[in-house]
């Protein structure tokens, strides 16, 4: 019922849901790390049912204080894995 309520507010046949996790860990200049993940699902609004899914992850880590990724590089990478295959 959301599903279909929320596609006559939008005026679409689909919605697209994401979900995003980032976790840091900085143990001072010893090790620095990141991962993120992002889930997408597009749902057909006319069955509720999920049309396509697809999750990109990014992982990077490094020692004193090297190896840390650029938050606009993660997030490019993040949306390129996601939709590889859609």
């Amino acid at each position: 019922r959301i599903v279909g309520d929320f596609s006559r507010l939008f005026g679409s046949d689909y919605l697209v849901v994401s979900r995003l996790k980032v976790e840091s860990m900085d143990i001072g200049f010893l090790s620095k790390g990141s991962a993120a993940t992002l889930d997408v699902l597009l749902v057909d609004a006319r069955t509720a049912k999920i049309a396509w899914g697809g999750i990109g992850q990014h992982k990077k880590g490094g020692i004193f204080g090297k190896g840390g990724t650029p938050p606009e590089k993660t997030a490019e990478e993040l949306v390129k894995l996601a939709f590889e295959k859609f």
